[in-house]
């Protein structure tokens, strides 16, 4: 009867953990070179995590101070068009996609993002309106590392921390194709044969 119970004892905490863990994975955006967890960031998780940090940050650190204000988003590099609409459709109608071109609002830029199970942290760097625009016309951008819980729970900032501006790389800006951009607007480049010697 003992072994039973211990059994049983056993499967229930084998069964408590997969639950905690959910579907979330764990993965790093970008990637350590020698590791073999996921580092693809088109995931659920992905979106979900970096759509609560970025609402989290748009509101914390709203534009002008101004909680209605439109602004840009520029998710983590490698992410796919469809994962990125996701979130700027999961923020409302003040989130839009950053496209070149176009970066005349302030910009709310993802660099790197941890999922852990049922933890997460997200680099988002966000504009700092009040400095104005530097001599390219860019706002200047703070680092703020957002620390967030959830997974079978929806997603919710725990703590965050700011970084000073410039100790952190700022990530590649993603941008959105443009509108009526087609496929069959790419053109190859045919490769000269190689006539040998």
């Amino acid at each position: 009867m003992r072994a039973v119970r211990v059994l049983w004892q056993g499967a229930l905490a084998v069964g408590v953990a997969v639950g905690l863990w959910g579907c979330q994975g764990y993965g790093s955006y970008p990637g350590p070179e020698s590791s073999a967890m996921i580092t693809n960031p088109n995931t659920r998780g992905t979106v979900a995590v970096v759509t609560e940090a970025v609402r989290w940050a748009s509101l914390r650190y709203a534009p002008g101070g101004d909680v209605r204000a439109s602004y840009l988003v520029s998710p983590p590099a490698g992410m796919w068009e469809r994962y990125a609409e996701r979130i700027a459709d999961s923020l409302g109608d003040r989130a839009v996609l950053l496209r070149e071109g176009d970066e005349s609002l302030p910009t709310f830029s993802v660099g790197r993002v941890w999922l852990r199970g049922s933890r997460a942290k997200v680099d988002v760097f966000r504009p700092v309106v009040e400095l104005g625009r530097d001599d390219n016309g860019a706002y200047t951008l703070e680092p703020v590392t957002v620390w967030l819980e959830g997974g079978i729970e929806p997603w919710r900032v725990v703590r965050h921390q700011t970084w000073a501006i410039g100790s952190v790389e700022l990530p590649n800006a993603w941008y959105a194709p443009r509108p009526g951009f087609e496929r069959s607007e790419v053109v190859e480049v045919p490769v000269p044969a190689d006539d040998g010697p």
